[in-house]
């Protein structure tokens, strides 16, 4: 996916485990609060980014047999960058929708909620794929 993802998928994994990083590494906080006032901007092109690179990652499958890790990589990438972005973005979705709020928003934010239990380990993941995306 490159490094354009990897990096990205970086600060999306560190933005999603903010708290958790600021109790575990504090030299981290100051970059993290200046990147946090952004996070929903973030978010919202993590989230564009994550469809595009779906759409992408789904025109390599025929390549499973020869680049099995590149293939596997590329679609994890993906999937965690729309996740996240979602869930980091929404905020901002709501705003830009305004009222009515559409059917399929009030199901995206049932499985936003579903999903929040799990942000620490989703940014903590996302960290980890950045840095094998970089590297692959």
């Amino acid at each position: 996916m490159g490094i354009l993802f990897g990096l990205l998928l970086i600060v999306l994994g560190g933005l999603a485990a903010q708290d958790y990083l600021n109790e575990k590494a504090p030299p981290l906080k100051p970059a993290l609060a200046a990147v946090n006032p952004y996070a929903q901007y973030i978010g919202l092109t993590c989230l564009l980014m994550g469809i595009i690179g779906l759409l992408q990652s789904l025109s390599i499958l025929r390549y499973v047999g020869s680049h099995p890790l590149m293939v596997l990589v590329a679609l994890a990438v993906s999937l965690l960058t729309l996740t996240l972005g979602l869930m980091l973005g929404l905020p901002l979705v709501h705003k830009v929708m305004n009222e009515p709020t559409p059917a399929f928003l009030v199901k995206v934010d049932k499985w936003v909620a579903g999903m929040a239990p799990h942000r620490k380990q989703l940014g903590l993941a996302a960290i980890a794929l950045g840095i094998l995306s970089i590297l692959v």
